[in-house]
């Protein structure tokens, strides 16, 4: 092995940085160039005086001994020896390991050995995980954390190892807490914890929060197929039922996977990508293994590398990211009443890319958050002229249940409008349906919230799913957005026809604004603001999406033609009422 791919799997040991709180700490240890380097977090915790960047293996081993309870010490290095004799590549072996307290903890070594083209060692890297720091093993499932799968997936990246990595999720799980008790649920997830580790191992099998169980599979030791299947009979075998103290629990699983060879990937990514997937099988009721793809790309590495780079572009920045805004037009006077405003990214390798591509992966995403607190800031300085000077004018941003359900979310919100200067009652935040999935009396009170301060709520996508309809009757909602897909020949189907009559003669009646979108034709336009109720349209028929100083240019254009086309008016109905007094006075001059 060359010092370049060796630097690589040491980047990629030490590239997940050792903690205390999470009792996860690196090592390597390597026999070609006879050293052994620990974290300056793992020497400092355990009290390793000698164990240090270029420490001698003999001498390390024997320190680290030192430190290993006594009765423990012949089970270890028996393990070891037997470790190297067999020439495994997985070291896992579990004692008690003092640190510089003096104090025993449990612990254990998950590593992995790698050896030359003739099967002699080269070097053994890992982790050592203690078991008694409460955020390392998870205490309901004995299953490690994020942080060990984090750092297991930036040792397979550093190695070019590829390999799928699956993510399961009980559907409804509050259902058994609720029927049975919280004992039962936890025993539940004990049991699909160790029917998962018993068949993709201990060392690969994670629980991230809440019921999700995270596997990672070797692609030399499993292929696509074998993973499904696993996952199929792990469905049905739940479906059918399990005993659990003495209940019969039946459970629905849907589960993602995400297939990766490409070492560039950031581990963000993969495990978002992952997640991803797991929420798309979630929502379109998928029972099959759901794998990350995207038909727009010829293949899966290719959405993953764009992907990443969305995601490193959102770390630094927003890099890459930029606002586009559609104008909104009043139904009754024609006049610009607002924008929406609409994110794209931008890299030269990829082009532009629309929001559809990253925005329902990445906003799972912690850095999403920041994105959006960027997208607010920046759409209300590039609008704050035109909301002061048009009192009429309103800024709609779109927001997500991500984002709403984050703690701070308030008081970042408000410390923008603030910092900008923008007035609130200008500002419109439109909720997408998807926030059905926040507690309804958590999205009451935050509506209330934001409507006190003067701004107001849009449900974006009405009249898309049940949820978003039942929304309506039980939130402060001040405008509904009416989805493109009803307006898509409108003309013709009777049963658009019913269903949009009823969906916005119930917002009228509820005194609330309705916007149309996908407006693109004038036949179109003429047809909804003639048979139905609605207050605002946007389409493609007044504008796409543009930047900034084109925007500003087109509401000046189109304010320009406005004027004109009543100025026309005017004359017009001056002219006809000219003719028509003539018309009466010469009518009275023959009588």
């Amino acid at each position: 092995m060359n010092n370049e791919k060796k630097a690589q799997y040491f980047d990629g040991i030490f590239g997940m940085r050792s903690s205390v709180n999470e009792g996860l700490f690196s090592f390597w240890m390597d026999f070609e160039d006879d050293e052994v380097y620990v974290s300056e977090e793992t020497a400092e915790y355990f009290g390793f005086h000698r164990i240090n960047k270029n420490t001698r293996v003999v001498e390390a081993t024997a320190e680290f001994e030192e430190h290993i309870y006594p009765d423990d010490l012949a089970y270890y290095k028996k393990a070891l020896e037997q470790f190297l004799e067999d020439g495994e590549e997985y070291f896992d072996v579990l004692y008690r390991l003092r640190n510089k307290n003096g104090e025993y903890e449990t612990c254990s070594t998950k590593a992995d050995m790698i050896y030359d083209e003739k099967g002699r060692p080269l070097f053994i890297a890992g982790h050592i995980f203690n078991h008694e720091r409460n955020d390392a093993v998870d205490p309901t499932t004995g299953l490690f954390t994020r942080s060990s799968l984090f750092a297991k997936l930036q040792l397979y990246q550093s190695m070019n190892r590829p390999f799928f990595l699956m993510v399961i999720g009980i559907r409804n799980f509050f259902y058994v807490n609720n029927m049975y008790g919280v004992k039962v649920g936890n025993h539940v997830l004990k049991y699909i914890a160790d029917y998962c580790k018993s068949i993709c191992g201990n060392e690969n099998t994670f629980r991230n929060a809440g019921t999700k169980i995270v596997m990672l599979w070797d692609m030399k030791k499993h292929s696509q197929k074998s993973i499904s299947d696993f996952y199929f009979r792990l469905r049905e075998h739940l479906k059918s039922g399990i005993e659990i103290e003495y209940n019969k629990v039946t459970l629905e699983i849907n589960g993602g996977m995400v297939v990766v060879d490409d070492p560039t990937i950031d581990v963000n990514t993969i495990f978002m990508s992952a997640l991803y997937a797991l929420a798309k099988a979630k929502e379109e009721f998928i029972p099959e293994l759901n794998v990350f793809k995207n038909e727009s790309f010829t293949t899966n590495q290719r959405l993953l590398g764009l992907l990443n780079e969305v995601r490193i572009g959102a770390e630094k920045g927003c890099d890459g990211f930029y606002l586009c805004y559609q104008p909104i037009i009043d139904t009754q006077t024609q006049e610009i009443c607002g924008v929406e405003t609409l994110i794209r990214w931008h890299d030269e390798g990829y082009g532009v890319v629309a929001p559809g591509m990253f925005i329902d992966w990445l906003e799972q995403d912690p850095v999403f958050f920041e994105l959006g607190n960027w997208i607010i800031k920046t759409a209300l300085l590039d609008m704050k002229e035109l909301a002061l000077e048009n009192p009429n004018f309103i800024v709609n941003i779109n927001l997500t249940y991500t984002q709403l359900q984050r703690d701070e979310f308030n008081e970042r919100l408000l410390g923008i409008l603030k910092e900008t200067g923008f007035p609130p009652e200008h500002l419109r935040l439109e909720l997408t349906e998807r926030c059905k999935v926040l507690d309804l009396n958590f999205l009451r009170n935050q509506i209330i919230f934001l409507r006190s301060y003067g701004m107001q709520v849009s449900l974006d996508d009405f009249g898309t799913g049940y949820a978003a309809i039942n929304l309506l009757f039980e939130l402060p909602i001040d405008q509904v957005k009416i989805d493109r897909s009803f307006v898509e020949n409108i003309q013709k189907e009777e049963a658009k026809q019913i269903l949009l009559r009823a969906l916005t003669e119930c917002a009228r009646e509820m005194k609330m604004d309705v916007c149309i979108e996908g407006i693109e034709a004038k036949a179109v336009r003429d047809y909804v603001t003639s048979h139905f109720y609605t207050t605002s349209l946007q389409g493609f028929l007044y504008s796409e999406p543009i930047v900034k100083e084109e925007i500003l240019k087109w509401i000046e254009k189109y304010n320009r033609q406005l004027n004109k086309k009543r100025s026309e008016i005017k004359k017009k109905e001056t002219e006809r009422k000219k003719t028509n007094t003539e018309k009466r006075k010469n009518t009275k001059r023959k009588e």
